[in-house]
């Protein structure tokens, strides 16, 4: 299985938290996602606080500025410590899909 990164760096003020809308489609080639297995900080200078994410499967949603599909989207909380290191950091996404594959989405964040 192989990991794909998210189309921007998302920027982040400390002392911010934000939702964070990861869109897998890219990787679904048809399918939709059906469960998160996790959410977890991979890399950065500090520790961010991660929630659990959950896909959306009330409709679509925007992402970008761009509407995206019902259950093509896995969407969680991330709070920066007001004293965090500035700096590059990631969030990998990992979920299951409706035809049984596991898919990882590799966001990259921007700490300011």
């Amino acid at each position: 299985m192989s990991t794909i990164d998210s189309e921007e760096v998302r920027e982040i003020a400390k002392g911010e938290i934000e939702l964070y809308s990861a869109w897998f489609g890219r990787s679904l080639n048809g399918d939709t996602l059906s469960s998160v297995v996790s959410v977890a900080q991979t890399s950065g200078a500090s520790t961010l606080t991660v929630g659990s994410g959950a896909i959306n499967t009330s409709g679509a949603v925007t992402v970008d500025g761009k509407s995206r599909d019902q259950s093509t989207v896995v969407q969680y909380t991330l709070a920066v410590p007001s004293d965090a290191t500035a700096g590059e950091y990631e969030v990998t996404v990992t979920a299951d899909t409706s035809a049984g594959r596991r898919r990882k989405l590799r966001c990259q964040l921007r700490v300011v």
